[in-house]
């Protein structure tokens, strides 16, 4: 797990968070792994407008370098999943029983897309065929219609036609002899989260340093304000490779 600094010993590396300024001190008990502890969620999903803490102790207020490395760090840290079925278009199934699934999305969809980017089901069939339009996100930046890449009957909706991305959005029947057309292999998986990470290394952010500065510059809140139009489409295009923009 990468630290910062030259301190050897446990008690003084330092996370993300307070290599950047925005934590004193924190004794990690968690072996750095950020993708585990309740205070990287909860600093992640900060809210200026809401939260009772200074804006300084808000993700938003990271200068894009570190918001970028950060980014980088969670993205080391999705793992292809062993104990679901993971299927293109970053879809997830995970048996109940017999033929039966729920479908829900897969965590790096939730890591590069806005927190206040919407994902919608857009599709009302109960019969859905391979390349039927399933969900739609759509954001400042503009939506993308995602397919569904397996044939399933819906069985029953979960939160209507909004999407939780953190949960699963649907129980769906699958026959099991259409799985293994659709399935995402690790490779695959493992190809585009390199391609993404080269897309955020390669990001020069030399134009924007100082814009989440508190000496009255904007606020850049978004990943992609942070990352620019051009490049989060990018990012979307690795993630959906069959869908327009």
């Amino acid at each position: 797990m990468k630290t910062f600094g030259n301190e050897k010993s446990f008690e003084t590396q330092k996370c993300i968070w307070m290599a950047n300024g925005l934590l004193e001190y924190k004794l990690c008990d968690r072996s750095f792994e950020c993708e585990n502890c309740q205070l990287d969620i909860s600093m992640r999903h900060a809210d200026p407008a809401t939260s009772q803490e200074k804006p300084e102790t808000s993700v938003l207020s990271m200068e894009p370098e570190f918001f970028i490395q950060h980014l980088l760090h969670r993205l080391s840290g999705v793992n292809y999943s062993q104990n679901f079925l993971n299927l293109k278009n970053q879809i997830l199934a995970r048996n109940v029983f017999n033929s039966s699934f729920y479908v829900g999305l897969n965590p790096i969809v939730n890591l590069l897309v806005d927190k206040d980017s919407q994902i919608d089901l857009v599709n009302d069939n109960s019969k859905i065929n391979p390349g039927d339009e399933l969900f739609c996100i759509s954001g400042n930046w503009g939506k993308i219609f995602v397919n569904s890449p397996i044939a399933f009957r819906m069985l029953g909706k979960i939160n209507d036609s909004k999407i939780n991305r953190n949960n699963w959005f649907c129980l769906a029947e699958i026959d099991e002899k259409e799985i293994n057309d659709s399935l995402l292999t690790e490779h695959s998986f493992k190809r585009v989260k390199y391609e993404i990470a080269q897309v955020l290394q390669q990001r020069d952010m030399s134009s924007i340093v100082g814009h989440t500065m508190n000496d009255g510059g904007v606020y850049l809140n978004r990943i992609s304000d942070i990352l620019g139009m051009e490049d989060f489409r990018i990012i979307l295009k690795k993630l959906f490779p069959e869908s327009k923009i």
